[in-house]
């Protein structure tokens, strides 16, 4: 019994120096993956910035030089797809910092209203501009929905579940409702979207989990909003839920602690 106890405690021993030593690789593998994408986000988002702004330049100057439809057509493609890198960079800042624990916020009194009506304005205007056949609307209940929040991820976190909302709605609304409910400030984004099968549910919050995977799928996308959106629903406290059913639409709410400003 004795040899047999000894014998054991070897294995165990053993198997422990095994488990450490594949958990400091996975560590290693994970640090090094962080800092790739924050070299990777680095070295690109400079030369996108001038693109980004060389881009605006000609725009003007074609707009006030030239009524070539093809060409303002060519720039407009051209500022769509520079919005779409900066914004997918972005998302890969926000992970490289969140993934190693340096994600700062600045938690203050903001108003929900006025980050709602910005990207209510903006979105209506891609619909217009994109002619999509849905119809986008704001209705507000509350004058004044403050909350004590990080302004930059809370704008962030409504434009990243918008953007899902237009992106999959081809016909119908998009439709956006801030109300008060249990002393909560609740916003609602709804659509008559494609929805999300049961199974696809259970994952969506997983980073770059797409139900379409495959290299013929009809939506762009990396795969990582609904995942930063649920992270930075821990950082700041609020409640993130959805609803979703398969060809008929889905609904994101997000509910926050309301608060009293003078």
């Amino acid at each position: 019994l004795q040899k047999y106890s000894e014998g054991l405690e070897v294995i165990v021993e053993e198997r422990t120096k095994d488990l450490v030593t594949a958990m400091k690789e996975i560590e290693k593998s994970n640090k090094l993956k962080t800092e790739i994408i924050a070299n990777m986000n680095h070295e690109i988002r400079t030369p996108l910035s001038f693109i980004k702004s060389s881009a605006a330049l000609i725009k003007v100057l074609i707009r006030n030089e030239s009524q070539n439809p093809e060409l303002l057509e060519t720039m407009e493609s051209l500022d769509s797809g520079v919005n779409r890198l900066n914004r997918t960079m972005e998302m890969f800042a926000d992970l490289s910092s969140l993934k190693s624990g340096n994600y700062v916020i600045n938690a203050e009194p903001i108003s929900l209203n006025g980050i709602i009506e910005h990207n209510y304005l903006t979105y209506q205007k891609f619909i217009a501009e994109q002619n999509k056949n849905i119809n986008i609307t704001f209705n507000s209940t509350i004058e004044d929905a403050y909350t004590n929040a990080d302004e930059t991820t809370i704008h962030r976190s409504i434009e990243y579940i918008l953007n899902n909302s237009v992106k999959f709605t081809q016909t119908g609304y998009v439709k956006i409702d801030l109300f008060e409910k249990d002393n909560k400030i609740v916003v609602n984004i709804e659509d008559t979207g494609i929805g999300m099968s049961e199974e696809y549910q259970k994952i969506i919050f997983e980073p770059f989990s797409q139900e379409d995977m495959s290299a013929t799928r009809g939506y762009e996308g990396i795969g990582l909003s609904l995942s930063l959106v649920k992270e930075f629903a821990k950082l700041n406290n609020f409640y993130l839920s959805f609803q979703s059913e398969k060809n008929v639409g889905t609904t994101f709410s997000l509910e926050f602690d309301k608060i009293a400003v003078e």
